[in-house]
C-alpha cells in the first residue's frame, strides 16, 4: 500500500479545527486504500514552528505521495512540503471536500 502525507494549513488556526480537518483527510485517504501520515498527530502543541517542520519533513520523506489540502498554498510550511515533494518527484494529489484527485505533474 502507498503511504501518503497530508499537507495543509496549520499555523494560525484553532487546534481543534486543524485536527478535525486533518482527521477527515486521513479518513478519506484511508478509505481510498492509502496508509496515511497525518502530521498533526505526532507534532505536539508546545513545539515551535521550526521544530514542527523538522518533524513534518522527516515524516514527508518517509512517504510515497503527498496529498494537498485545499488551503495548502496559504501555508508557508505546506508550500515547503510541496516544494520538497516536487523536487523528490513524488506523486501529488489535491484533496477536495469529496475525494482525492490526482494532479498530473510534468517533471523537468
Amino acid at each position: 500500500m502507498k503511504k501518503v502525507y497530508v499537507a495543509g494549513k496549520v499555523t494560525g488556526l484553532p487546534r481543534h479545527e486543524v485536527e478535525a480537518r486533518f482527521d477527515e483527510a486521513e479518513r478519506q485517504l484511508g478509505q481510498a486504500g492509502y496508509v496515511v501520515i497525518n502530521p498533526v498527530k505526532p507534532i505536539d502543541e508546545w513545539m515551535d514552528w521550526h521544530q514542527a517542520m523538522k518533524k513534518a519533513i522527516t515524516l514527508l520523506m518517509s512517504c510515497d505521495e503527498i496529498a494537498l489540502m485545499p488551503d495548502w498554498a496559504e501555508s508557508k510550511g505546506a508550500r515547503i512540503e510541496y516544494y520538497l515533494a516536487h523536487v523528490m518527484e513524488m506523486p501529488m494529489m489535491q484533496l477536495t471536500d469529496v475525494e482525492p484527485t490526482k494532479i498530473p505533474i510534468k517533471w523537468r
